[in-house]
C-alpha cells in the first residue's frame, strides 16, 4: 500500500509561537506513523510508535497531527483527555473521538494526552470489508453483477 507522507492536507501548521506539552500514546494493536502536517499542508512522518508506547513532545497551538497504520495506512481515531499543568489541580477534561488535532482552543491546562486507538474507514472500506467476509472465493466475486474495479 502507497505511503501518504507527502500527501497535501486541507489544513496546515501556521505560527509557533505558544508552546504546549502534548503526549501520544499508542493504543492499537499495531504500530502507528504519527505524522505532523508542515506549514505547506504537506504530512510528515515524525516517529512511529509500537503497540503500547507513547511519545512527548513540545508542539505549538497550531501545528496539526494526524495518525496512520504503519502497515495499511488507514487513518486512525483518537481520544484526548486534557491534564492539569499543576499536579495539584485534580480537574481533567475529555473529549470524543477525533482524526486530526489541532490545539487552537487548548484548555489553559497546557498539557494534552491523545490515546490513538481504532481506524477510520469510509463507507466505501466498509463496504468492501462487508463484501469480503461473506464471498467465499474468487470465482463467487467474478459471478457477481458489481463493477469490476469492485471486484479486485
Amino acid at each position: 500500500m502507497n505511503s501518504n507522507v507527502g500527501h497535501k492536507c486541507e489544513i496546515q501548521s501556521t505560527d509557533s509561537s505558544n508552546k504546549y506539552l502534548l503526549i501520544f500514546v499508542n493504543f492499537s494493536l499495531n504500530n502507528v506513523d504519527v505524522l505532523w502536517i508542515d506549514y505547506s499542508g504537506v504530512e510528515k512522518k515524525y516517529i512511529t510508535l509500537n503497540s503500547k508506547q507513547q511519545f512527548r513532545i513540545n508542539t505549538y497551538l497550531t501545528h496539526p497531527w494526524i495518525f496512520r497504520d504503519s502497515l495499511t495506512k488507514h487513518r486512525l481515531c483518537f481520544d484526548i483527555k486534557y491534564l492539569p499543568l499543576n499536579s495539584n489541580e485534580n480537574k481533567t477534561e475529555d473529549s470524543k473521538s477525533n482524526l486530526i488535532y489541532v490545539a487552537n482552543d487548548m484548555p489553559r491546562h497546557r498539557v494534552a494526552v491523545l490515546y490513538i486507538s481504532q481506524p477510520f474507514y469510509t463507507l466505501r472500506e466498509l463496504c468492501f470489508q462487508s463484501m469480503r467476509q461473506k464471498i467465499g472465493s474468487k470465482e463467487d466475486v467474478n459471478s457477481l453483477e458489481i463493477p469490476k474495479v469492485c471486484r479486485n
